[in-house]
């Protein structure tokens, strides 16, 4: 049996805090593994259609899908550059300094 437990061992799952929230207890686990992120997000739900070649439909569920695969690594890439600007100062703007956010 796979747990919670080996899956973070493995670096497979990585837990997260609410962003605004300050010592909340409410965290979520996400899917570290881009390959596992793909697989379950897009192929696991559509075996089916796989199996049977439907390929119409996979390009239009395929479309449908990106956005939100997609919004994911934006995310990602927000949080790891505000973290990387924290506590820069200049003319036009003022980035307060921050160590964590959300995870």
């Amino acid at each position: 049996m796979v747990t919670l437990a080996t899956l973070k061992n493995f670096e497979i799952v990585v837990r997260r805090y609410q962003i605004m929230e300050k010592r909340s207890k409410r965290r979520r686990y996400f899917l570290f593994d881009l390959f596992y992120t793909f697989w379950f997000r897009c192929v696991h739900p559509n075996i089916d259609l796989i199996e049977l070649g439907d390929i119409g439909s996979l390009k239009r569920m395929g479309l449908d899908e990106l956005e939100h695969y997609v919004s994911k690594f934006f995310e990602d890439i927000a949080r790891d550059t505000l973290l990387a600007t924290s506590g820069r100062f200049g003319k036009d703007y003022d980035i307060p300094v921050m160590t964590k956010i959300g995870a």
